[in-house]
């Protein structure tokens, strides 16, 4: 995906977090370490960083609230 982002409008960090991640290829735990800020920080300024650019913003990848719990016969278990 190569949009026409506007670098310009972005702040310096964001513009920082931006090249870190885009064009050197960095993961977010190492663009925090060399920013000095956490990873989830990291993910909150690029998050804006695509909105302030433009661009849609990813869907969050986290777990859902409720998870599944598929019951289990122990029976079926235990005598496989």
């Amino acid at each position: 995906m190569n949009p026409n982002k506007k670098l310009t409008s972005l702040s310096r960090r964001q513009r920082q977090a931006w090249r870190l991640k885009n064009e050197r290829g960095w993961n977010l735990d190492r663009i925090g370490r060399a920013m000095g800020i956490r990873r989830a920080a990291v993910c909150r300024l690029l998050r804006r960083a695509r909105l302030r650019a433009g661009l849609p913003a990813k869907p969050r990848r986290g777990r859902s609230k409720w998870r599944v719990v598929h019951p289990i016969s122990l029976s079926n278990t235990f005598n496989a």
